[in-house]
């Protein structure tokens, strides 16, 4: 039997010289928060890449799924259909804006949320289905979005 490693997933990084380019107008530019001229160049070019009129940049996706939820201003107690398979900060901003986590099992093969599954654990209470893609697998959307746009859901 070998100790060798099993990495599920792992972060991809640029190459160090363009990194340390970055790093350098950081550096020269001494902002390295809030609105800095990195983050404004990022926000306008990702504006134009996605075509949408506007973008908000998060320090990390805890922050976003929280202020996302936070956005639709449900009422405490509503129902958030999601995956039991996921980092924590999927369930922790359900629990945050003060919703209920609703479980789904997920599909064995890609290991998101069942897509099949989600229909039968709506209810009257349902706003909203919060669905994660599982080590870069992305999720079933256009399904999950039809199933949204026929339920009312978020």
């Amino acid at each position: 039997m070998t100790n060798k490693r099993i990495v599920v997933s792992q972060p991809s990084f640029p190459h160090k010289p363009i990194f340390d380019e970055y790093v350098q107008q950081i550096w020269d530019n001494k902002w390295l928060t809030n609105s800095g001229p990195l983050e404004k160049k990022l926000e306008s070019e990702l504006t134009k890449y996605l075509d949408v009129p506007y973008i908000s940049l998060f320090n990390n996706g805890t922050q976003a799924l929280i202020a996302s939820l936070c956005a639709f201003d449900f009422e405490p107690g509503s129902e958030v259909i999601t995956t039991p398979f996921s980092f924590l900060a999927t369930t922790q901003a359900i629990k945050w804006n003060q919703l209920k986590p609703i479980f789904v099992d997920i599909d064995p093969i890609t290991l998101n949320i069942n897509s099949a599954a989600i229909e039968a654990a709506i209810t009257s209470r349902t706003r909203a289905i919060l669905a994660v893609n599982c080590y870069g697998q992305p999720c079933d959307f256009e399904f999950i979005s039809d199933l949204a746009n026929r339920y009312n859901l978020k």
